[in-house]
């Protein structure tokens, strides 16, 4: 299970939507391989985010030291978008339904699709070419 202050850090930049705990957990253990001293600068940033949170957004990336905002970028791109980058030449996939983008924006975009008709229109009936003519035997 993640500590407290990274749930509370996942929580606050899903902007507290309840972002799933197995994403989470997932995203922590990637990160804790990946950022040394993990759990001391989660609590700095979540610390830091309170002190900043009056700020506009730019502002806020420029109050933080180096590594909290380099925890914030890896943190916000594995929340929204399910990766993370783990070094300069490898991104690992963490999450892709369970996304706070998919959460915020699933009442107002569906996701694209490789289905071929409209939405659900595999519970219509199928629709003859002809009702009244028999089958065509090959």
């Amino acid at each position: 299970i993640s500590p407290t202050a990274f749930v509370a850090l996942a929580d606050t930049l899903s902007g507290h939507i309840g972002v799933d705990r197995q994403l989470v957990n997932r995203i922590y253990h990637v990160l804790s391989g990946v950022v040394p001293g993990l759990d001391t600068t989660t609590a700095q940033l979540v610390d830091g985010l309170v002190h900043l949170q009056a700020l506009p957004p730019p502002q806020r990336l420029a109050g933080m030291d180096t590594a909290s905002r380099e925890l914030f970028r890896r943190m916000t791109s594995a929340l929204y978008n399910g990766t993370i980058d783990v070094d300069a030449s490898t991104r690992e996939c963490v999450g892709f339904e369970t996304l706070a983008s998919h959460d915020l924006t699933a009442d107002y975009v569906r996701p694209p699709s490789y289905c071929v008709g409209s939405p659900n229109f595999w519970i219509a009936p199928p629709v003859l070419a002809s009702r009244h003519q028999e089958p065509a035997h090959v």
